[in-house]
């Protein structure tokens, strides 16, 4: 299947249960059929921190790269940060 994987890059500042739980339902809002969250080590001008990269990969035409900045502008209010880095890559999904 031909689609776009999308990744967002952001700082993990999921450090209350409110906030947790903000994050998750915006997750399930975003992405019902689901997505991959990942723990990740990064550095940002200079210092290290922990960071989580979402990755989504949709069926054609559910998601494009105009959704995946607004998303990216959720996720920058809801974190409270200066940035959020994502991409949009063209991508092959095979099931085994």
């Amino acid at each position: 299947m031909q689609t776009t994987r999308f990744r967002f890059y952001v700082e993990d500042c999921r450090n209350t249960g409110a906030l947790r739980n903000k994050f998750e339902t915006m997750l399930v809002n975003w992405f019902p059929m689901g997505c991959t969250v990942l723990e990740a080590d990064g550095f940002w001008m200079g210092g290290q921190e922990s960071s989580l990269v979402i990755e989504y990969m949709p069926e054609a035409s559910m998601f494009d790269c105009e959704d995946a900045a607004v998303f990216a502008e959720e996720l920058k209010r809801l974190f409270d940060q200066e940035t959020v880095m994502y991409t949009c890559e063209p991508t092959t999904v095979k099931f085994c």
